[in-house]
């Protein structure tokens, strides 16, 4: 609320004789009061400031405010607010003269029918609150947890408190979309819109909608793992572990991985707490990129450590690739995935219905990756058409125990770990901030890539959009009629907050699509025309 500078209040006058009738039972008349002067720099009294406050409340009838309430709801309004008026007076009387037992008399009965004010208006409040209107969201706060929804019969309301939104997943809203909610009058006498939820009166799927398939496919054993978990000190994580050699590692991963994540960012939230001086200030800088990704980063390197201290006790050879996407964020409109990856299962993001791939495929093919390996020792060979990793040997018994790994980065493999590592435990890292027009996220391991590429993988899965497990489903499936040899995972991350909008993107990129590919057919024919 604004109020008038004292120094725009030369004199300020109350009339000689005020009579108010503010209900059927009291008629006040208050008695002759003198002329109060206002100074310049002389700090209002609370009274007059307050009565200012009130009338200025009656007066500023903005979009959504008291004007647009009920007729009946605008009348106990008006109504308090001149008893709030009155009571201003009798306050400032009694102040100058706390004897006038008149005054003293009419403030108890002005507090009374105050009281029994609030309490018809609350009531009407509440009546009022059962009714549902529809709108749709024009912006949204996601930090600050506030925004405007437009609606043909309220014009526009503010959703001042994201524990307004009746949701499963976070407590935001997305421009555009469309809801139904209730309303109530704030304290200072303006519309805003509360129990916000979907149109049909359900709450808001502003979640992840998440399913894996996993198929054993033409291998002789199922060595994939996955997890979803909401880790409470960072956001939603969802992990895939393709192991070979056995399934021991993937297991340990499936297991462990994200419970060392949250204890090293947990850890490092609080040394930097301590360095700030302030919990609140290193919480806040906690969420950093730089912080999420060291977590990570010693959380990969804290866990192949254990694990290769069980191997070497147990005298286990196996390892696992693993792909991590961690969302952190308040919510739509302020959210990122950290991708962190090991190996060659990869991550694909669908954006507006076009492939964004999130991840690097770690093969000792790749140049940087051979030039590490080699620099370390190793060896870098194709043999039966792919490329693979293996440590150098000195006799015909180590040939024929050496290990050939078709990845450069994995857990586990404690034969190329040991005595130095050809194959390492660091991951690589991308930050993508989801967009308006990002509608998922696919994880599949390399036994689906081996025969889809990134498009096509995107494609079969955005033809069941609202429909994880089919789209999920469809992948594996289809790489499986392909002839893969391997096993077959792929999970898909639906954004649920997308529900409504989600078909209507995928349309408009196949008809872009569709456009492109004719386009691009008219040329070559007019090239082939005149060449």
């Amino acid at each position: 609320v604004g109020f008038t500078p004292t120094s725009q209040l030369r004199e300020t006058y109350t009339r000689p004789s005020i009579a108010v009738e503010f209900s059927s039972r009291v008629r006040l008349v208050l008695g002759r009061m003198s002329k109060r002067p206002s100074f310049n720099g002389v700090p209002e009294t609370p009274n007059s400031k307050h009565r200012r406050i009130s009338n200025s409340t009656v007066e500023r009838t903005p979009s959504g405010s008291v004007a647009q309430i009920d007729r009946e709801e605008q009348d106990l309004l008006s109504e308090l607010e001149k008893l709030r008026s009155q009571l201003a007076d009798v306050q400032e009387a009694l102040a100058v003269d706390p004897e006038l037992e008149e005054q003293a008399n009419l403030k108890a009965e002005l507090e009374s029918e105050t009281t029994n004010l609030h309490d018809r208006l609350a009531k009407l409040k509440d009546k009022n609150a059962k009714k549902r209107y529809n709108g749709t969201v024009e912006w949204f706060d996601s930090k600050r947890g506030h925004g405007i929804i437009s609606s043909s019969e309220e014009d526009k309301l503010a959703v001042k408190d994201r524990n307004d939104i009746v949701c499963t997943g976070y407590k935001c809203l997305t421009a555009g979309r469309a809801v139904s909610f209730s309303r109530t009058v704030d304290e200072e006498g303006k519309l805003c819109a509360v129990e916000v939820c979907s149109p049909d009166g359900a709450p808001l799927n502003n979640d992840f909608n998440v399913h894996t398939e996993s198929w054993q496919g033409r291998k002789p054993s199922l060595e994939d793992r996955h997890l979803t978990e909401k880790l409470a000190d960072l956001g939603a994580y969802f992990g895939l572990f393709d192991g070979h050699g056995g399934v021991q590692c993937a297991d340990y991963l499936q297991k462990h991985l994200h419970r060392r994540i949250s204890q090293a960012f947990v850890k490092k939230q609080g040394a930097l707490s301590a360095s700030l001086g302030s919990p609140a200030a290193g919480a806040a800088a906690a969420s950093s990129p730089v912080i999420v990704q060291g977590a990570l980063d010693e959380a990969f390197e804290e866990v192949d450590k254990s694990f290769l201290q069980l191997a070497q006790r147990q005298q286990i050879n196996a390892g696992s690739t693993a792909l991590v996407a961690l969302f952190c964020g308040a919510g739509p409109g302020d959210l990122a995935v950290h991708v962190a990856n090991l190996g060659d299962c990869r991550a694909l993001l669908c954006r507006g219905g076009r492939a964004v791939r999130l991840s690097e495929d770690h093969r000792p093919s790749r140049r940087d990756e051979r030039q590490r390996i080699q620099q370390a020792g190793g060896l870098v060979q194709q043999i039966a058409g792919i490329w693979r990793v293996s440590r150098d040997a000195a006799t015909e018994r180590e040939r024929r125990a050496r290990v050939w790994l078709a990845v450069s980065r994995a857990f586990g493999d404690i034969g190329l770990k040991e005595p130095k590592p050809l194959v390492i435990s660091t991951p690589e890292h991308r930050l993508e901030s989801i967009a308006e027009e990002d509608l998922y996220i696919v994880l599949a391991c390399d036994g689906v890539f081996d025969v889809l590429g990134d498009q096509e993988v995107v494609d079969l899965a955005s033809e069941h959009w609202g429909d994880p497990q089919a789209a999920a489903t469809a992948v594996v499936r289809t790489a499986f009629n392909k002839t893969s040899e391997d096993n077959l995972t792929a999970m898909v991350i639906q954004f649920g907050w997308q529900a409504e909008r989600g078909e209507e993107v995928i349309e408009g990129w196949k008809a872009a699509e569709a456009a492109r590919i004719k386009e691009q057919a008219e040329f070559k024919e007019e090239i082939d025309m005149f060449s």
